[in-house]
Order: C-alpha cells, then sequence, then structure tokens
C-alpha cells in the first residue's frame, strides 16, 4: 500500500540540516558550545536553574540515580508500566527495582502503591510521566518528604508538559528525541534545581572532572579528578539540531501539547460495544501527547486490531510490555514484582503523535480503526 501512515514520522526541516552542517563544519564533535548553549536554553524553556544534556534518557536515568546516592543494597519504587530503562540503570547501580502499580485512568505511578512498598531499604522513587501525561508529582512528593527518599522523574515522554501551570521536572530526566515530538539526535537533559545533584551528575557525566573540553579550552584548565563513570554527554551536532527544534513553534515540545480527536470525540455511529474493545479514556491533566494509546479487551483482540490496522496502512505497535514480566526481572526478583493492573497492560497498544499529522490523518486512523476491530 503506498498510502501509508507510519508509526512515526520525524519533524526534519532545512533549519535543522543548515544548523548541524554548520556545527560540523566548527569542528566541536562532542561536548562544545552548542551543548553549552542548549542546556541554557532548555533550562529556561523548562523553568529550571540549570540542565545537563546527555547522550540518551539511560544514561540520564543513570546519573540521577547516582547522583542521589543509590547503590549497593539500595531499593528503588518504579512503575512496572515502562521502558525497561526504568528499571534497568537501578540494577547498573548496585540496588534492586521494587515494582509499583500504575492508576487504571492515566496510567502513572499509584501513590498508595508506592507508599505499600517503602522499606528501610528504599533510597528513591523514579515516576514516570507516561505518554506525556504528568503523574501527581505533588503525592509523591509528599510521600518522599516523608520518608526522606530521593524522587527522580522520569520525563522523557513530557518535554513541555505542564503541570498545575508549571512545567514537569524536579530531578527531571527529559527525552529530547521521541519519533514524533523531537527529533534531534539521542539527546536528553538532566534538570533540576537541586544544586548538589546536579553538580555530581555533570561531574560523573565527566569521567569526574568539573569541567568538559569545552570549558577546558576556553579557560585553560587541566584535566583533574578522574572518576570511573562512564561518558554520557550529548554531542554539539546533537545540540544543534535540538536548539533550532526548540526555538521552532511547529517542531516544538508546545505543538504535540494539543491532542488529536479522542476516540469518544470522533463523530462516528458506531455501537458501543465496539468502542469499548479499543476503550481510550481522555485524561484530565494537560500533557504532551507523546504517544496515544488504545485498551483491548484481551491479546488476541488487540493482535487482531493491529493486523487490521497494518493491512489498512496505519502503523502500531505494541506498547509497553510491564517490567517484572520481562524474563530478567522475573527469574531474578520473581513474584514481589506481581501487579494486577501492569498485567492487564499487555492489551495496549499505541500510536505515536506525529507532529506533521493532519486532521484527515487523524480521521482516517479513527476510521480505519473502527473497521480493524474484530466483531
Amino acid at each position: 500500500m503506498s498510502d501509508v501512515l507510519p508509526l512515526s514520522r520525524p519533524s526534519i526541516t532545512e533549519r535543522e540540516i543548515d544548523a548541524v552542517v554548520a556545527s560540523l563544519r566548527a569542528g566541536w564533535l562532542t561536548r562544545g558550545p552548542e551543548v553549552a548553549r542548549f542546556e541554557e536554553e532548555f533550562a529556561r524553556f523548562v523553568g529550571a536553574p540549570e540542565a545537563l544534556a546527555l547522550n540518551s534518557c539511560t544514561s540520564a536515568l543513570h546519573l540521577a540515580v547516582l547522583a542521589t546516592g543509590v547503590g549497593p543494597g539500595d531499593e528503588v519504587i518504579v512503575p512496572t508500566l515502562t521502558f525497561v530503562a526504568t528499571a534497568n540503570v537501578v540494577v547498573h547501580a548496585g540496588a534492586t527495582p521494587v515494582f509499583a502499580d500504575v492508576l487504571p485512568d492515566t496510567l502513572n505511578l499509584d501513590p498508595a502503591g508506592v507508599e505499600a512498598r517503602i522499606t528501610p531499604r528504599t533510597k528513591a522513587v523514579i515516576a514516570v510521566h507516561y505518554a506525556g501525561l504528568p503523574c501527581d508529582v505533588a503525592a509523591l512528593e509528599k510521600i518522599a518528604a516523608r520518608h526522606g527518599l530521593a524522587l527522580i522523574e522520569d520525563a522523557a515522554h513530557a518535554v513541555g508538559a505542564e503541570l498545575r501551570g508549571r512545567r514537569v521536572g524536579g530531578l527531571a530526566i527529559h527525552l529530547l528525541r521521541c519519533p514524533s515530538e523531537h527529533d534531534h539526535g539521542r539527546g536528553r537533559d538532566v534538570d533540576q534545581p537541586r544544586g548538589e545533584a546536579m553538580a555530581r551528575a555533570r561531574r560523573l557525566s565527566l569521567h569526574g572532572p568539573s569541567s568538559g573540553a569545552w570549558d577546558r579550552y576556553r579557560k585553560r584548565l587541566a584535566l583533574t579528578k578522574c572518576a570511573g563513570r562512564l561518558w554520557h554527554n550529548m554531542t554539539d551536532p546533537d545540540a544543534a539540531l535540538g536548539r533550532v527544534q526548540l526555538a521552532c513553534p511547529n517542531s516544538s515540545p508546545a505543538a504535540a501539547s494539543s491532542p488529536p480527536v479522542t476516540w469518544r470525540d470522533w463523530p462516528h455511529p458506531a455501537s458501543a460495544s465496539r468502542r469499548e474493545q479499543a476503550e481510550v479514556g481522555q485524561k484530565a491533566t494537560p500533557g504532551i501527547f507523546w504517544s496515544y494509546n488504545w485498551t483491548c479487551r484481551d491479546c488476541r483482540s488487540r493482535a487482531t486490531t493491529i493486523e487490521g490496522l497494518r493491512e489498512r496502512g496505519i502503523g502500531t505497535s505494541v506498547h509497553f510490555i510491564p517490567v517484572h514480566t520481562q524474563p530478567f526481572y522475573r527469574e531474578r526478583y520473581g513474584a514481589r514484582a506481581a501487579t494486577a493492573r501492569g498485567r492487564a497492560r499487555f492489551e495496549d497498544f499505541s500510536r505515536c503523535r506525529c507532529i506533521t499529522a493532519t486532521d484527515r490523518d487523524v480521521d482516517r486512523v479513527c476510521e480505519e480503526l473502527l473497521a480493524a476491530l474484530p466483531a
């Protein structure tokens, strides 16, 4: 089929291409002046005192966990419905991930479930803003303060998302390369108002020194205080691309902040029984629509629906598989990770939110979804 709507569609213009080419010609291929400028601009965008640009969300999460002092013998509470990197970084820090359930309406971390899993070994909580929808940070902050825990926000899908009038992010990890929203390289940002943890994360990202190559070049500083940590920094070409997209209204996070026509709002005389087979609940809290998820009543109907959409030229994908069901975590941590709603979310499938999607594209997806649902 020639007229295919892919799962995702990057938004790259000549402005981004020109910026990357200019960066390459400037001669800084690693961390340089473009990264420094991008960090300043991104910090202003999210309303944080400073930001640290890194090469992946996994790197950012890893440094955030290390910067908060997590290590062997500690436990970190994470949602089971997330990409495995959220839990993997805890393992790589030598700590134990403890899986908590998600709320059925938002798919975000359940604060009550978090509190029920706190033990004397708990050191931190990682909250994921699922698919760009801000989680209940206020409730989680109260729990963290009550028990003396660090709260890390995995805002990989939530660049620009707001909660109660403020951009999300305490010690927050922002993904700056999702397939439909931002496309610059593999960059991620750590932004946070807690200076001590940020300073430690910055040192760890540089193998220990308090200054990078660009600062040492400008200020003629020596390289000292090395530490046994990996190199996590963003490159200058990535930052150059990011600066353009952060400033461009058509490709900025704000462009993804307005949702497409929702399933329930879309006017079509479909029967209620068929609508319930692919339930879409419109969330009450404004967010960034990184992806649009449907929940089928069981895995079999999901597989049938995905195949039907594929035949009709609509790209979709199975969304996150609950982490506690993955072989590594099931074998290593066993039944302690079992959660009811996490298991139910096997029925999720999703379509990434494309900035370049037209109203007609949205109508077509809705039409074809109705047609693809099993009778």
